[in-house]
């Protein structure tokens, strides 16, 4: 079985007045499925999105722009498989 990349998933590109026909329909697709739109246009092509994926986005560039933060959060990753948290480091604490 060969394995899916995300190009798979790339929405096939609209033109500027279809998009502007259907602007209220594609807007209620794109939040509800998570799923952008590619405008086609001669000044290049550009992407509708919801705002929540946009601020995501952006925060999760934010985390990896730092090599530190970085490789915080896959070392985080990797305990996680491993089945060990970054709280089992520290003795439990007894609040009896």
């Amino acid at each position: 079985m060969m394995m899916r990349d995300w190009r798979d998933d790339y929405p096939k590109a609209i033109r500027p007045n279809e998009m502007l026909k259907r602007f209220e329909n594609l807007s209620a697709r794109v939040v509800n499925d998570c799923k952008p739109v590619v405008v086609e246009s001669n000044a290049g092509d550009v992407v509708l999105m919801s705002a929540a994926e946009y601020r995501s986005i952006m925060e999760t560039m934010h985390v990896f722009s730092s090599p530190a933060n970085g490789q915080s959060v896959n070392d985080g990753l990797e305990q996680a498989r491993r089945g060990r948290s970054s709280g089992d480091r520290y003795p439990k604490r007894d609040d009896s």
